[in-house]
């Protein structure tokens, strides 16, 4: 007996169904009518094809299948996909493509770089249920149209866009899932010509741009009044990180050691150089740090410099714990 949650919570109900659907899908034992999956059957002819293009590379390189694959997908893949691309009139580079393990892992990507607290997705209703979930879970907002025979209703779309910014919007105009339907050739001019008119992605730039203008403001009256914090260069107009210089007495690798601790992120200078000429350095972004929290910051590391000074422990060899460099 498979127990689901109340509808009350329907995202946990959904994703129960989903997962019992993919479970059952992949029973090898007793007769299942599986209406729910799209997980080929073992007996169909491309399976088995694959089966022996499978055995055949495990004989010749049998020590690949031990190692951890290349993060952006195999190379002579992504040579092919670049191949198909050009095929479709798209120029792309290796760095234009990467290679995931299925779509859902694609979306949980999408999420992680691009949908926060304060995300709004436009999607149509109905849409695939794992990613409308995934972009719940990120914090998203999801906005829902109705979806028609030729696709999404370009009225409801319009009325939306009139009243909520959004950030991005979430579709399939081929065999729309779960829908099947497709765009027609209609709706993707009407689409288009939105799109310009409405300046949308303009909109986006100019709202992000001003949010970023006023942190690199906030941010930049909060090192200039710091008392151990400097800039050794002169201060541009754009770009989302500060180069501070900190006290000559001070490692920078240690700082951040301990402001890591204490919720304080920031990279320390010596990421940045292969000869250590940067110990003195901090990289410091405000594109992640809410606006009020910024000044707050910048004094936490104030704080701490004062305390490394003021008990002569401001060398990584004076510190009483390993030093880790942290990723990029």
């Amino acid at each position: 007996m498979v127990c689901f949650p109340s509808l009350d919570n329907f995202e946990f109900f959904a994703d129960g169904v989903v997962l019992d659907s993919f479970q059952a899908g992949q029973s090898e034992t007793g007769p299942v009518y599986d209406f729910a999956t799209s997980t080929p059957l073992a007996t169909q002819e491309e399976t088995r094809q694959f089966v022996a293009l499978a055995d055949e590379l495990a004989q010749q390189r049998p020590g690949a299948l031990l190692r951890y694959p290349p993060t952006r997908g195999a190379p002579a893949l992504t040579q092919a996909l670049r191949q198909h691309l050009a095929a479709r009139g798209i120029a792309a580079v290796d760095e234009d493509i990467l290679v995931v393990n299925g779509s859902q892992q694609g979306i949980d990507l999408i999420c992680k770089a691009l949908v926060g607290k304060n995300t709004v997705v436009l999607a149509e209703g109905p849409s695939y249920s794992v990613a409308l979930h995934c972009f719940q879970r990120a914090g998203a907002r999801v906005v829902t149209v109705p979806l028609l025979a030729d696709g999404p209703d370009m009225d409801a779309i319009r009325a939306v866009v009139d009243q909520t910014p959004i950030d991005f919007y979430y579709t399939m105009t081929h065999f729309q899932c779960p829908s099947n339907v497709c765009w027609s050739e209609r709706k993707r001019r009407e689409m288009l010509a939105l799109y310009l008119q409405r300046g949308l992605y303009a909109a986006h730039l100019e709202r992000l741009v001003a949010q970023y203008a006023s942190k690199r403001r906030c941010m930049s009256q909060a090192i200039r009044a710091s008392k151990h914090l400097s800039l050794p260069y002169p201060e541009q107009a754009g770009g989302v990180f500060f180069w501070a210089q900190i006290p000559d007495a001070v490692d920078a690798v240690l700082l951040w050691k301990r402001l890591r601790l204490q919720g304080v992120k920031l990279m320390p200078g010596t990421v940045f150089s292969l000869t250590g000429s940067a110990q003195r350095f901090l990289r410091l972004s405000y594109v992640g740090c809410p606006l009020e929290m910024i000044p707050e910051g910048i004094h936490c590391i104030d704080r701490e410099i004062d305390w490394l000074l003021q008990n002569g422990a401001a060398h990584v060899g004076d510190s009483f714990c390993d030093i880790a460099l942290p990723q990029q």
